[in-house]
């Protein structure tokens, strides 16, 4: 999930830069929000798999749980309303979506979901392994997003 917000925020940069700049920079952000959307989805989904795995069961009831759905439906409806030539509202939108995901992260009760699991660790392998998979995962989107860049300008050429 991390490496989603990650892109939603380089996203919102460049929503940002075509509201300041005026720059034509709408295909990029539109992909970038796919694939953080798609790197989002999968850590939600591994959180789910962690949660039957741990506990048995995902709790979907569990705020964090609804609060990461949430995020996902709004995310997913920013990035259908980039899909219509809607002039500055899609980028808006893409402004806007890192600061709610991080709002509603931050209000969302802690039932099962401890507090900060990673930070709060003691162990410095499991902190570690965080941030491995973290830039891992990041590159990967980069890679990904890259990828599908280049091979649509080969397509247009």
């Amino acid at each position: 999930t991390y490496t989603g917000m990650a892109g939603f925020g380089v996203a919102g940069l460049l929503g940002l830069g075509e509201l300041l700049l005026r720059r034509p920079w709408g295909a990029p952000r539109r992909l970038i929000g796919w694939v953080a959307f798609g790197f989002y989805l999968s850590g939600v989904a591994t959180s789910a798999l962690a949660s039957q795995v741990n506990w048995g069961a995902v709790f979907w009831q569990e705020p964090r749980m609804v609060t990461s759905l949430n995020i996902l439906a709004v995310a997913l409806l920013v990035q259908l309303a980039a899909l219509f030539p809607w002039g500055w509202l899609p980028a808006l939108l893409s402004v806007l979506l890192p600061p709610a995901i991080v709002w509603a992260n931050r209000s969302a009760r802690l039932v099962l979901h401890p507090p900060n699991a990673i930070r709060d660790s003691d162990a410095t392998g499991i902190q570690l392994a965080f941030l491995g998979m973290f830039v891992l995962c990041f590159l990967a989107a980069a890679v990904i997003t890259w990828y599908a860049l280049v091979s649509r300008r080969g397509r247009r050429a």
